[in-house]
């Protein structure tokens, strides 16, 4: 897959991603960070899986409704374990984030080596007048471990 990694992601992450046979590009290499919502046009346009630690995209989706080709939210995992978790999501919810999902991972305390898989689709854009609450209303959480 085609994977837009963020600055927040750690950088040496895309070595190990591209390894596993994925195109990467990391928004740490560019000069200048264009915004948000840019980079999220630009994976866009590219067909790029957006990934990053920031809420903020999720929000640019959901919310303002801008078009993405799936992002992936990494949620309290150390730095060195950005690329493992991105590969795993990348590996297990491919179909999902070709159809433009939005996959959370979030490290759980259920076991020591659990790993929670939120994963989350609009089931359509939310108007501004909802706000938050309304676009986490129209949200359908799966959990797997």
């Amino acid at each position: 897959m085609k994977v837009l990694l963020d600055t927040c992601v750690w950088g040496p992450a895309q070595i190990e991603i591209r390894a596993a046979g994925h195109d990467v590009i990391w928004t740490g290499d560019w000069e200048v960070d264009p915004g948000d919502e840019e980079i999220l046009n630009r994976a866009h346009a590219d067909s790029r899986v957006r990934v990053t630690l920031d809420k903020d995209f999720g929000e640019l989706a959901i919310l303002r409704g801008l078009p993405h080709h799936g992002i992936i939210r990494v949620v309290g995992f150390s730095v060195r374990q950005h690329a493992s978790v991105c590969l795993s999501v990348l590996n297990s919810h491919q179909k999902e984030l070709e159809a433009s999902a939005i996959v959370t991972a979030v490290m759980a305390k259920i076991s020591s080596k659990c790993l929670q898989l939120i994963r989350t689709f609009p089931l359509r854009p939310i108007r501004s007048e909802e706000g938050l609450e309304g676009a986490e209303a129209m949200l359908k959480p799966i959990v797997t471990c």
